[in-house]
């Protein structure tokens, strides 16, 4: 039970068929060591049965609030949808998570811990871990390609976790997995901007630009299932990196984005010093200049160091994880195949191409 006078819960779930999860992370909010005194999910026009199962599990769960959207939305609306039937009169916080994301049930109360003792805690994040591999009877080259994009993504998502730590009392972004936010907070910058790709970083520049605070919190922790397919890694990691370059777009250079924007000017600065050499660094056949070899071989190294470090972050870590960071080239190859991406993200976001997702 809540002691008198302590901070009251509520969560928003925004599902779009989720049949296959919705009951994991309702089960998770439910056992929530501290009380979620009301559970919001919004159901944005689903075509399986996550409609009817909560329903069902309405029955059982008395402040189980389910709304259906008949009009479809990216997941900003979505959680608007839901947001709009909290007042701020009522409740304190709101745990906003995927439909597919487990969460820890001590995370709502480290969560209160948190804004118990900071009055200008806008939002605070958990870490994101990977939910362990299913394969279903799928062929052998497809089971093959989803153990290795799975371990690549367990390791990938550890590293985002170190830099969350680094970050920890200004992180970038409140991300959707689950993060808890200051009813309050959310509702005075107007919720979620709708029709942005990743809404989440959006909301997190609003909160900081109206003098909230964002922070990590380790100890709040939350897990999800990863794209297993090339193609919907691709997906997923184009939305990602057009979303991210339409917000910075959207918000300008600032104390909050001039980081951010700083990544993006030495990528593309990278990206084309390199082209430019091999175009016009040659002399007599396919030349690079020599005198770069010590400093990428002294980055390269600090590099690997670092990212063998950040092996300390990754949940469960095993022989596999050690082997496939050590040997360097299966997360190359990542790397390079991300870098595509992010060229590509430019061109979209640029030149405004409409993009369904």
């Amino acid at each position: 039970m809540r002691p008198e006078g302590m901070l009251k819960v509520a969560a928003v779930i925004p599902a779009r068929n989720e049949e296959d999860t919705i009951l994991h992370i309702m089960s998770d909010l439910v056992d929530q060591t501290y009380p979620v005194d009301k559970i919001i999910v919004v159901n944005d026009c689903s075509t399986d049965g996550t409609g009817e199962i909560l329903r069902t599990l309405q029955t059982h769960v008395s402040w189980l609030m389910p709304i259906d959207k008949e009009v479809p939305s990216l997941r900003g609306g979505a959680i608007n949808r839901g947001l709009n039937n909290l007042d701020e009169t009522d409740f304190d916080l709101a745990v906003i998570a995927d439909a597919d994301s487990r969460i820890d049930l001590n995370l709502v109360q480290e969560a209160v811990r948190s804004f118990s003792s900071n009055r200008r805690l806008g939002g605070v994040c958990s870490t994101a871990g990977v939910l362990p591999l299913k394969l279903s009877t799928i062929s052998w080259w497809k089971r093959i390609e989803a153990w290795w994009l799975w371990r690549l993504q367990r390791l990938e998502y550890a590293g985002f976790n170190a830099e969350r730590v680094a970050t920890w009392r200004n992180v970038l972004i409140l991300h959707g997995m689950c993060s808890v936010f200051n009813l309050g907070a959310i509702k005075s910058v107007g919720g979620y901007t709708p029709n942005h790709l990743i809404e989440d970083y959006d909301l997190t520049l609003k909160l900081k630009e109206a003098g909230w605070e964002t922070i990590f919190n380790p100890k709040m922790k939350a897990w999800t299932n990863v794209p297993v397919t090339f193609q919907a890694l691709v997906r997923q990691r184009l939305r990602w990196m057009r979303g991210g370059i339409d917000v910075l777009l959207d918000h300008g250079i600032n104390r909050f984005t001039a980081e951010d924007v700083l990544n993006h000017a030495l990528f593309v600065s990278l990206f084309l010093s390199v082209a430019l050499n091999c175009i016009f660094g040659t002399t007599g056949g396919w030349q690079v200049n020599t005198h770069w070899y010590p400093v990428a071989l002294v980055l390269a190294g600090a590099g690997y160091l670092s990212s063998l470090y950040r092996l300390k972050y990754v949940e469960k870590l095993d022989a596999t994880d050690v082997i496939v960071r050590a040997t360097v080239i299966p997360e190359l190859a990542m790397a390079v195949a991300m870098s595509v991406c992010q060229l590509y993200s430019y061109y979209l976001a640029l030149f405004r191409r409409d993009q369904s997702w």
